[in-house]
Protein backbone atom coordinates (compact mmCIF):
# COMPACT_ATOMS: atom_id res chain seq x y z
CA UNK A 1 0.00 0.00 0.00
CA UNK A 2 1.05 3.56 -0.67
CA UNK A 3 0.00 6.94 0.66
CA UNK A 4 -1.04 10.10 -1.15
CA UNK A 5 -2.48 13.43 -0.08
CA UNK A 6 -6.23 13.53 0.32
CA UNK A 7 -8.00 15.77 -2.17
CA UNK A 8 -8.13 19.32 -0.89
CA UNK A 9 -11.90 19.47 -1.44
CA UNK A 10 -12.38 16.45 0.85
CA UNK A 11 -10.61 18.08 3.80
CA UNK A 12 -12.42 19.73 6.68
CA UNK A 13 -11.66 23.37 7.41
CA UNK A 14 -9.53 22.29 10.37
CA UNK A 15 -7.57 19.88 8.16
CA UNK A 16 -7.02 22.62 5.58
CA UNK A 17 -5.60 24.92 8.25
CA UNK A 18 -3.35 22.09 9.47
CA UNK A 19 -2.22 21.32 5.92
CA UNK A 20 -1.35 24.95 5.23
CA UNK A 21 0.59 25.13 8.50
CA UNK A 22 2.53 21.97 7.65
CA UNK A 23 3.27 23.24 4.14
CA UNK A 24 4.42 26.63 5.48
CA UNK A 25 6.74 25.07 8.07
CA UNK A 26 8.08 22.57 5.51
CA UNK A 27 8.83 25.37 3.04
CA UNK A 28 10.55 27.48 5.71
CA UNK A 29 12.72 24.58 6.86
CA UNK A 30 13.45 23.48 3.30
CA UNK A 31 14.36 27.00 2.19
CA UNK A 32 16.60 27.55 5.22
CA UNK A 33 18.51 24.37 4.42
CA UNK A 34 18.64 24.93 0.66
CA UNK A 35 19.47 28.62 0.37
CA UNK A 36 23.00 28.54 1.75
CA UNK A 37 23.78 25.13 0.26
CA UNK A 38 22.84 26.13 -3.29
CA UNK A 39 24.54 29.48 -2.94
CA UNK A 40 27.78 27.68 -2.03
CA UNK A 41 27.22 25.08 -4.74
CA UNK A 42 26.89 27.80 -7.40
CA UNK A 43 29.81 29.88 -6.19
CA UNK A 44 32.54 27.60 -4.79
CA UNK A 45 31.13 24.16 -5.39
CA UNK A 46 30.48 21.41 -2.86
CA UNK A 47 32.18 18.16 -2.12
CA UNK A 48 30.48 14.79 -2.60
CA UNK A 49 30.31 14.53 1.21
CA UNK A 50 28.59 17.91 1.47
CA UNK A 51 26.15 16.89 -1.25
CA UNK A 52 25.41 13.61 0.53
CA UNK A 53 24.87 15.41 3.84
CA UNK A 54 22.53 17.89 2.19
CA UNK A 55 20.59 15.10 0.47
CA UNK A 56 20.20 13.25 3.78
CA UNK A 57 18.98 16.39 5.57
CA UNK A 58 16.65 17.22 2.68
CA UNK A 59 15.15 13.71 2.75
CA UNK A 60 14.78 13.87 6.54
CA UNK A 61 12.82 17.13 6.30
CA UNK A 62 10.50 15.64 3.71
CA UNK A 63 9.98 12.45 5.72
CA UNK A 64 9.30 14.43 8.90
CA UNK A 65 6.52 16.43 7.30
CA UNK A 66 5.12 13.44 5.44
CA UNK A 67 4.90 11.60 8.77
CA UNK A 68 3.15 14.59 10.31
CA UNK A 69 0.67 14.64 7.44
CA UNK A 70 0.01 10.94 7.94
CA UNK A 71 -0.50 11.37 11.68
CA UNK A 72 -2.94 14.25 11.19
CA UNK A 73 -5.04 12.34 8.64
CA UNK A 74 -4.00 14.34 5.59
CA UNK A 75 -2.78 11.29 3.66
CA UNK A 76 -4.86 8.38 2.50
CA UNK A 77 -3.83 4.82 1.83
CA UNK A 78 -4.36 3.43 -1.66
CA UNK A 79 -3.50 0.33 -3.62
CA UNK A 80 -1.16 1.47 -6.37
CA UNK A 81 -1.35 -1.82 -8.28
CA UNK A 82 -5.14 -1.78 -8.27
CA UNK A 83 -5.22 1.78 -9.59
CA UNK A 84 -2.69 0.93 -12.28
CA UNK A 85 -4.79 -2.10 -13.28
CA UNK A 86 -7.89 0.07 -13.57
CA UNK A 87 -5.96 2.53 -15.74
CA UNK A 88 -4.71 -0.28 -17.95
CA UNK A 89 -8.22 -1.69 -18.36
CA UNK A 90 -9.52 1.75 -19.37
CA UNK A 91 -6.64 2.21 -21.81
CA UNK A 92 -7.25 -1.18 -23.43
CA UNK A 93 -10.95 -0.34 -23.76
CA UNK A 94 -10.05 2.92 -25.55
CA UNK A 95 -7.63 1.07 -27.84
CA UNK A 96 -10.23 -1.58 -28.60
CA UNK A 97 -12.84 1.03 -29.56
CA UNK A 98 -10.37 2.46 -32.07
CA UNK A 99 -9.40 -1.01 -33.31
CA UNK A 100 -13.06 -1.92 -33.82
CA UNK A 101 -13.62 1.30 -35.81
CA UNK A 102 -10.73 0.23 -38.03
CA UNK A 103 -12.08 -3.30 -38.43
CA UNK A 104 -9.40 -4.93 -36.28
CA UNK A 105 -9.82 -7.55 -33.60
CA UNK A 106 -9.80 -6.30 -30.01
CA UNK A 107 -6.79 -6.80 -27.79
CA UNK A 108 -7.02 -9.18 -24.86
CA UNK A 109 -4.97 -9.00 -21.69
CA UNK A 110 -4.60 -12.25 -19.85
CA UNK A 111 -3.13 -12.63 -16.40
CA UNK A 112 -0.71 -15.52 -16.19
CA UNK A 113 0.00 -17.66 -13.17
CA UNK A 114 3.64 -18.11 -12.25
CA UNK A 115 5.00 -21.18 -10.58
Amino acid sequence: MSYRPKRYGDLTEEQRVTLEDIRRRHKEEHDALSESFYQKKRSAGVSPQEQAAFDAQHDAIHQKYEQEMLQTGLLEEYDELEEMSIGLTEMVADINRTREQQGQKPLEIKETQEG
